[in-house]
């Protein structure tokens, strides 16, 4: 369910506990696949990347190709096909993000 009338933002110390890597490894995949995320998430530099729900569905999939050994190529392929992750339950419980809503 996507909420319009507020805006949930992450960190990525948010993505590293949700996903259990490392800070580097999410600057890796926020790089190699930028062309699917939003432009909060590859930020110039001296900035803070901010990840928005749509970029959890990208970070989702990317996570789950990568626990099956495939690669940046096959990964980007799934991407561009539209193929995007199922985020858990516990992604949905905004305790974990960074609540934008006035």
């Amino acid at each position: 369910m996507r909420y319009t009338a507020r805006m949930t933002q992450y960190k990525t110390s948010d993505l590293q506990r949700m996903f259990d890597v490392s800070g580097e490894t999410i600057r890796t995949w926020s790089n190699e696949f930028k062309a699917y995320l939003s432009p909060t998430a590859t930020p110039r530099k001296g900035r803070y990347r901010i990840f928005t729900d749509d970029d959890l569905e990208v970070f989702t999939l990317i996570a789950q190709l990568k626990d099956q050994n495939k690669t940046f190529e096959e990964i980007h392929l799934a991407l561009q096909a539209g193929q995007r992750g199922d985020l858990p339950a516990l992604f949905n419980d905004r305790s974990l993000a960074t609540d934008t809503s006035a």
